[in-house]
């Protein structure tokens, strides 16, 4: 679950996902529904996209916070 700390992560810290793990991500949701991985990048439009490398982006900040978190 986002919020806004970790959005405002993923804009300082830059963190951003890859074409590559876009397109990884993309290719997997196709293979969910049984579309060919263009069909369903056309049927999602770039919204939709963006939206799943926003995700993308903020599974890695996540990932980062955790790797860095120190106990207390």
């Amino acid at each position: 679950i986002a919020n806004d700390m970790d959005v405002e992560m993923v804009s300082v810290e830059g963190i951003e996902a890859t074409d590559e793990e876009l397109d990884a991500r993309l290719t997997e949701m196709a293979e969910q529904y049984q579309l060919d991985v263009e069909k369903f990048k056309e049927l999602a439009g770039d919204q939709a996209t963006d939206a799943i490398k926003m995700d993308l982006a903020m599974e890695k900040a996540i990932k980062f916070i955790a790797e860095n978190a120190k106990e207390a």
